[in-house]
């Protein structure tokens, strides 16, 4: 992910990710990474920047935590100045790629 939103329940602006017809609490819940962390969750490289205006460091921070807690395979790249970082920025492609070739290693 590249500056996610983790846990929608905790974001005052993600209610509109709901499903028509489900409690908006349960469809927030459901659209969540966090809350469907597991022993079986694929490796996960997080990208996350103090300085990001849309999501806080907070969501990188326990999603990592949670990855950890589960033994999931995982590497947070935490900067203080990026902003909202973009897949296409250069830096991203190049983490991207060493991670793959780390898992695939």
């Amino acid at each position: 992910s590249v500056s996610g939103a983790y846990d929608l329940l905790k974001l005052d602006w993600a209610c509109g990710w709901i499903t028509p017809g489900v409690p908006w609490d349960t469809a927030r819940r459901l659209g969540s990474p966090l809350e469907h962390v597991s022993a079986q969750t694929r490796p996960m490289l997080i990208f996350h920047s103090d300085d990001d205006g849309s999501i806080p460091v907070a969501q990188a921070e326990r999603m990592a935590a949670a990855l950890g807690e589960n033994e999931v395979r995982h590497c947070y790249l935490h900067y203080s100045d990026r902003g909202h970082i973009g897949l296409t920025e250069d830096f991203v492609i190049e983490e991207s790629l060493n991670f793959i070739r780390a898992i695939e290693g």
